[in-house]
């Protein structure tokens, strides 16, 4: 049989282990209330973070939208002009395999669209890629001088001529100079330098 004090010691006991469990009770509740808040929080970055990329993707798609409308506004009549060619138009087409989104431009002829790089040769593949470039520093109001190398290295000599006529007109409207590096004699330009190279070095006339 216990005697008093012996129940006395055991209620104590109870007593702690009881306090105990409660602190622990708290303590577990405390974090789970953190962890809710924390979750919560969580949830609103994420609702944020999506709304900021779905508004980054309308930007991103807008902006290719503004460089694929350029670039067939500035193609379509350059082609026009340096192949004598009045029915030529670049049309744009998109496709979308998976994540990936590719964009192709081809030039159609009345009712034939034809693919620059299979069926119709260099030349067009040049003009196509310059207008490009051209389109991109435009858009991003790139500033200073322009150097091109043999843009147009796969144009007929006929044409070479009504396309550098192209990049003077360019270089006006724009009001940006254009230096260019070529060794063929049919490009046009305000200033023309003739550089040769001999054993006694480089001779610039």
């Amino acid at each position: 049989m216990l005697n008093k004090s012996q129940v006395n010691s055991q209620i104590l006991e109870v007593q702690r282990r009881l306090d105990q469990m409660l602190g622990e009770r708290n303590y577990l509740k405390e974090k789970s209330e953190q962890l809710i808040t924390t979750q919560s929080q969580v949830n609103q970055e994420l609702v944020q973070l999506e709304e900021v990329l779905s508004l980054l993707m309308l930007t991103l798609s807008y902006a290719r939208q503004k460089i694929i409308q350029r670039v067939v506004e500035l193609a379509t009549p350059t082609l026009r002009a340096v192949y004598d060619n009045p029915n030529f138009e670049v049309i744009a087409e998109q496709s979308k395999k998976g994540e990936t989104l590719s964009i192709e431009f081809k030039v159609r002829d009345r009712d034939l669209v034809l693919d620059p790089l299979e069926e119709m040769g260099g030349g067009i593949v040049d003009i196509l890629s310059l207008v490009l470039r051209l389109t991109v520093i435009e858009m991003l109001h790139l500033t200073g001088p322009l150097m091109l190398d043999e843009p147009f290295k796969f144009l007929s000599k006929d044409n070479v001529r009504l396309a550098s006529e192209f990049l003077s007109q360019y270089s006006r409207q724009m009001n940006r100079q254009i230096i260019l590096v070529t060794q063929c004699d049919d490009y046009i330009g305000d200033a023309i330098f003739d550089v040769t190279w001999t054993q006694e070095g480089t001779k610039i006339s």
